[in-house]
C-alpha cells in the first residue's frame, strides 16, 4: 500500500480499539507498530476473573469492530483489508512508572508481559488466543476450543492454548456435554485426519467397560 494509505488505515484502526479498550476499562499502555499493549488490574481492579473477563469481551467486540470495518475499507478501495490477532494471558506483573529523569513512562514489565506477547504471535488471525491461565478462569463463561500446544521462547515446556469461539463461527462448532463427557468439535477448522482420529476415539466407547 501507498504509506499515506496505511497510514490512514491504520490510524483508524489504532483509535478504533482504543475505543474499544478504554470503554471495557483496560489500560492501553503503548503502540507497538501495527499493534497495541493493553492490561487490566491497574491502576483499578475488578478482580482477576473479572479482568479476565473484560479483557475476552473487549477482544470479541475487536473483532467485530474490525469486521464492520472491512466493508468500509473496500468500499475505500482498500481490496486486502487486514485481519487482527489477539493474545491474552492471565499472570502477576510489574506495573509503575519506568524511564529516566527527562522522561518517565507508566508501563507493565514482566515475563508474564513477555509470555503475552509470545501468544499474540502465535495466534491465528483473526482470532482471540487465550493461555490456559486464563481459561482455568473463564472455561464456563465463554465458548473455547483448544488449539494446539506451544513452546513459547524462553519457556521448556508447552503451553496448551485455547481459542475464544466467536458468534460468526459458532454454526461451525458442534458441542455436546454429559456426565462425564465433554466434546467440542470446529468443523471449520478440524483436518481430515483430526476427524478421523475422533471417530476412532467414539467406536472405542462401543466396546464394554472393563470393571
Amino acid at each position: 500500500m501507498e504509506s499515506e494509505d496505511l497510514t490512514q488505515l491504520l490510524n483508524q484502526y489504532l483509535s478504533e480499539m482504543t475505543r474499544i479498550a478504554l470503554e471495557y476499562g483496560a489500560t492501553v499502555d503503548k503502540y507497538i507498530g501495527d499493534a497495541i499493549m493493553i492490561f487490566f488490574g491497574d491502576p483499578s481492579t475488578q478482580g482477576v476473573t473479572r479482568d479476565a473477563q473484560l479483557c475476552v469481551e473487549m477482544g470479541i467486540a475487536m473483532q467485530k469492530r474490525v469486521a464492520a470495518l472491512h466493508h468500509e475499507w473496500q468500499a475505500a478501495g482498500h481490496t486486502k483489508p487486514f485481519r487482527i490477532r489477539i493474545g491474552i494471558h492471565t499472570g502477576f506483573c510489574t506495573v509503575g512508572n519506568f524511564g529516566t529523569e527527562s522522561r518517565m513512562d507508566y508501563t507493565i514489565v514482566g515475563a508474564n508481559v513477555n509470555l503475552a506477547s509470545r501468544i499474540e504471535s502465535a495466534a491465528e488471525p483473526g482470532s482471540n488466543t487465550v493461555t490456559e491461565d486464563t481459561w482455568l478462569l473463564l472455561k464456563d463463561r465463554f465458548p473455547f476450543v483448544p488449539t494446539a500446544s506451544v513452546t513459547p521462547k524462553g519457556l521448556s515446556d508447552p503451553l496448551q492454548l485455547y481459542r475464544v469461539v466467536l458468534e460468526d463461527e459458532r454454526e461451525h462448532v458442534v458441542e455436546f456435554q454429559q456426565e462425564g463427557i465433554r466434546l467440542m468439535v470446529d468443523l471449520k477448522r478440524a483436518s481430515v485426519e483430526s476427524r478421523r482420529q475422533l471417530l476412532e476415539k467414539l467406536h472405542d466407547l462401543d466396546e464394554p467397560p472393563v470393571a
